[in-house]
């Protein structure tokens, strides 16, 4: 007689026990059949088979319907017991990605941090806050031998694991570009052939400051236009270009545009986890957003893009839809 034909006469004896005699001393044989019952792997649909065989042995006069009730249930029993297991597979999984994306956010949070240089006549300011653990933003400074600054802000399409796996790569790609190719849209066309490569779309902003004669380069691969803010006009103009995303087009080529920074100009870039924040559901229209700018242009940049990030981020109740990106850039002499 194996184990489980076994327990399943113990299972009818208890339950004897119980339903005749109902002593308290019973209560605490249920509980160790119940641990029994766990340990040797019984089913609930077994365990709803050996309840109907017992009462059909115990009480063999009741109604036919009764009995059948018993399929009914076993069967109710069986789907509960698959949809349980499911459900337990899908809670393993997820924390298996919690525990994957946990070591992603540290390993990017390694590899992606920053420093702000100092730069000659120049403020800087900049924050990135990731709308999940892991950010598909990614900003980069590149100080270069003659006094000059790169600035980078890219911003992968999409979320999660691949978008930050992305960024690692554009990162070191970066690092690498930038030691051979000092002109942005070059920058821009070599990083391209590596993104496209990934299988990934990546909009991109580069731009390359010179502080010997305060021209600003840059080049842009679809990235949300940058705002030049004229200190001596106090209004804001749109540093808008038209070349496609990284890893379209291998072929692609970008344009270099160029524009002269005067003292207290501004130059601000951000991604489009910035312009498509909701307030009570609907984006935020563009004056909304050159009026939080406007009012705190006099600080610091760095002050700025804190003020900026915390206002917007209170206005959506500090539920970001997409990574929130800002870089902020001001000629002081």
């Amino acid at each position: 007689m194996d184990n489980k034909r076994k327990l399943q006469e113990l299972y009818e004896k208890v339950l004897i026990d119980f339903v005749e005699e109902r002593r308290e001393q019973e209560e605490h044989k249920v509980q160790l059949l119940s641990k029994t019952i766990l340990k040797n792997g019984v089913s609930p649909e077994e365990l709803s088979n050996w309840q109907r065989d017992a009462m059909k042995r115990l009480y063999p006069d009741l109604p036919a319907k009764v009995f059948k009730s018993f399929d009914f249930f076993a069967k109710i029993i069986k789907n509960y017991d698959t949809v349980l297991q499911e459900m337990e597979k899908l809670r393993y999984a997820q924390q298996e990605m919690n525990s994957e994306m946990e070591v992603a956010a540290s390993v990017q949070s390694s590899l992606l941090r920053y420093t702000i240089p100092e730069v000659d006549g120049l403020e800087i300011g900049a924050v990135s806050i990731p709308a999940r653990r892991v950010s598909g933003d990614y900003f980069h400074f590149v100080p270069y031998e003659n006094g000059s600054l790169g600035v980078g802000l890219a911003d992968v399409m999409g979320k999660g694991l691949p978008a930050a796996l992305c960024v690692s790569v554009i990162k070191s790609a970066i690092d690498y570009i930038s030691i051979n190719e000092g002109t942005p849209n070059h920058l821009l066309e070599k990083l391209n052939e590596t993104v496209e490569d990934l299988d990934m779309f990546v909009s991109m902003i580069y731009g390359l400051y010179e502080p010997a004669s305060h021209r600003f380069l840059y080049s842009s691969a679809g990235h949300e236009p940058g705002l030049y803010y004229s200190a001596n006009s106090g209004t804001f103009e749109e540093m808008t270009t038209k070349d496609l995303l990284l890893g379209v087009n291998k072929q692609t080529k970008y344009r270099l545009y160029e524009k002269f920074i005067n003292i207290d100009d501004v130059l601000i870039f951000f991604s489009d986890g910035v312009t498509e924040s909701k307030i009570d559901g609907a984006f935020i229209e563009k004056e909304f957003l050159l009026e939080e700018f406007r009012k705190n242009i006099h600080l610091h940049p760095q002050d700025i893009v804190m003020k900026v990030c915390r206002h917007l981020m209170k206005l959506q109740r500090f539920k970001l839809r997409d990574d929130f990106t800002i870089i902020i850039l001001k000629r002081v002499h």
